[in-house]
């Protein structure tokens, strides 16, 4: 599965906030200790607005980069405090969560 996901190619408008709160409505449900969410994007916040808000409620958020594309995903990471990790390829980014 992880292979297939990273065939993917972005367009369009990115809304990071969506994509938090929506993250964090799903961990909101879960029972697990430790929430995380994995974001596999750019972090160039297209629409939206300030998505940072929204990851209230979600432990720790690992971004997945494309590793020629990492500025903003580096500020995004750096301001949840979660890693960062670019690259491509399956065989990589699984590490991104300890």
């Amino acid at each position: 599965m992880l292979g297939d996901l990273f065939t993917l190619r972005g367009f369009g408008i990115t809304d990071l906030g969506l994509a938090l709160r929506t993250a964090a409505d799903q961990l909101s449900r879960s029972a697990a200790r430790r929430r995380v969410a994995v974001l596999l994007s750019d972090c160039r916040a297209t629409a939206g607005g300030d998505p940072l808000p929204h990851a209230a409620g979600i432990d720790e958020v690992a971004v997945l980069a494309p590793a020629d594309d990492t500025a903003d995903a580096e500020a995004f990471a750096a301001a949840l405090g979660g890693p960062l990790v670019p690259g491509r390829g399956a065989q990589r980014h699984p590490s991104c969560v300890p």
